[in-house]
């Protein structure tokens, strides 16, 4: 049993349990717009959108309950890494962490007022953020400190994706692409920019 979740046109949540095949449409308990979502299994998720919006599903989206983000930034980014552990990010450098599947939530210094778009963690210490201006944040103490790296771009990091515990890429406006190692949080292996795209890369995924 599988579901996929995506949000599209802003307010509308719509799942798939047959690989794609057929697509239902689900209730949202609120009228903020959605920017994102991150299963932990097949059953358990996270969503967040604007306004500190942040839901929880149990049961593969059928329903969704509303999590009292404590902030009313925009969210923009969320990382369902078990179905405990999950972070969200957002505008103006907001970052929350919640360590009991979505149920009560903390804020972090992310040393950055920038917006951020994208967070991912390989394990419940070592996590990425990305964001515009080629904002990317590291934290290796499981987001109790966040620390800046110099990518080199000006443009936004928009989408950001590990395919295994070795490599993590972000992708962004103007073509920008950044292959970051995950073994050595403060390695950067490669900032691309592929010169082709002339619209922004909104989102990136890999298999491996």
């Amino acid at each position: 049993y599988s579901v996929t979740t995506v949000m599209i046109e802003r307010r509308t949540i719509i799942a798939t349990t047959d690989g794609g095949a057929t697509w239902r449409k689900q209730n949202s308990p609120v009228q903020d717009d959605l920017n994102a979502v991150s299963f932990a299994n097949p059953l358990t998720a996270l969503a967040v959108g604007d306004g500190g919006t942040i839901l929880a599903t149990a049961d593969g989206g059928t329903t969704w309950r509303i999590c009292d983000s404590g902030t009313r930034d925009d969210l923009f980014g969320v990382h369902f890494l078990d179905t405990a552990h999950g972070w969200a990010v957002g505008a103006t450098g907001t970052i929350l962490a919640t360590a009991d599947g979505g149920a009560t939530w903390s804020k972090r210094d992310a040393t950055t007022q920038y917006d951020l778009h994208g967070v991912r963690f390989v394990d419940a210490r070592r996590g990425w953020a990305i964001g515009v201006h080629g904002t990317l944040l590291m934290t290796d103490d499981g987001d109790l400190t966040w620390r800046a790296r110099d990518t080199g771009a000006v443009s936004p990091f928009l989408g950001l994706t590990a395919a295994s515990s070795l490599r993590l890429w972000a992708a962004g406006g103007d073509g920008s692409v950044l292959t970051i190692a995950v073994p050595d949080t403060s390695a950067i292996l490669a900032a691309e920019h592929l010169p082709e795209m002339r619209t922004a890369l909104r989102s990136v995924d890999v298999s491996d």
